[in-house]
């Protein structure tokens, strides 16, 4: 046979030869990855998906090493974003106590705090760019609707919508303390 259709043959065969990737490798890459793009959720569950069923793998011990990591690096994220949420809503809080010592009742709507001093007005966004639900609240069903005696503030986490766990966690503060969800 010639050199050249040897190399050829040689080539073909090898093509045919690819070796598989190891599941556990290839699920331990995806993991990488999810970390790289700040999806500590997800990292979390697919290094315990190679734990339960790669346990006997070199990738479960370094996933059983990493999961506590993770956890911890989800734990400080998420109370940095709690405490970002509660000085936020703190401003807020302080702005529309003015406005009722000022009116002698709260706004209305966040527009009507412009009303205030501009130093006085607070930023109506999240820590995840979404705007911080404001609704007047009324201990009496009978008050007018023009007299709210009380507030509601939401912020419904990283998607911006109501639900959700982790950076998806919805804040609620009512009147100036923050309850587990707010119902009228």
């Amino acid at each position: 046979m010639k050199p050249l259709m040897l190399g050829m043959c040689l080539a073909l065969a090898l093509v045919g030869c690819k070796e598989e990737q190891d599941p556990a490798e290839a699920l331990y890459k995806n993991a990488v990855k999810y970390a790289e793009k700040g999806q500590f959720d997800q990292t979390i569950k697919t290094l315990q998906l190679i734990s339960v069923n790669y346990e006997d793998s070199e990738y479960a011990v370094k996933a059983a090493n990493e999961i506590t990591q993770y956890e911890e690096l989800v734990a400080v994220a998420k109370a940095n974003q709690k405490r970002n949420i509660q000085q936020k809503f703190s401003r807020i809080h302080l702005a529309l106590e003015n406005y009722k010592a000022r009116f002698l009742v709260y706004p209305l709507t966040p527009g009507d705090l412009e009303k205030l001093p501009r130093l006085v007005v607070p930023e109506w966004e999240d820590a995840w760019g979404h705007q911080i639900f404001y609704a007047p609240t009324y201990s009496k069903p009978d008050l007018p609707k023009h007299l709210p005696d009380g507030y509601a503030l939401a912020s419904f986490g990283e998607d911006g919508l109501p639900g959700g766990e982790g950076a998806k966690s919805d804040y609620f503060y009512k009147d100036g303390r923050e309850v587990g969800q707010v119902t009228e």
